[in-house]
């Protein structure tokens, strides 16, 4: 029995599948923190790694296509983040040697 207050849904809302657009952001975020270190700064390019991380996981827990994008994007902000934390502990590796030579 149909309650007098219920009516059929005039305008079901489709089922929306998530489109490509996080796993190219992912994509364009990893290529972008490997450019962004060489040619603008190792700081923004940090960041950029990890929001191409966090972008490129977000897009394949969503099943999003080009699924592949998305995993690209996650490896090149991963690199990224290795590399910079090599470079910036070898740095400090170094002003610590530097600092201990010209202390004796």
């Amino acid at each position: 029995m149909e309650d007098e207050f219920s009516q059929p849904d005039a305008n079901p809302t489709p089922e929306t599948t998530p489109g490509p657009a996080l796993s190219i952001a992912a994509l364009v975020l990893g290529i972008a923190c490997l450019l962004c270190g060489e040619f603008v700064h190792w700081a923004i390019a940090i960041l950029i790694a990890i929001a191409a991380i966090v972008v490129g996981v977000i897009a394949r827990r969503q099943g999003a296509p080009k699924r592949g994008f998305a995993l690209a994007g996650i490896i090149m902000g991963a690199v990224c983040l290795i590399m910079y934390a090599l470079i910036i502990g070898m740095l400090a590796y170094h002003i610590a040697q530097i600092n201990a030579a010209m202390s004796v």
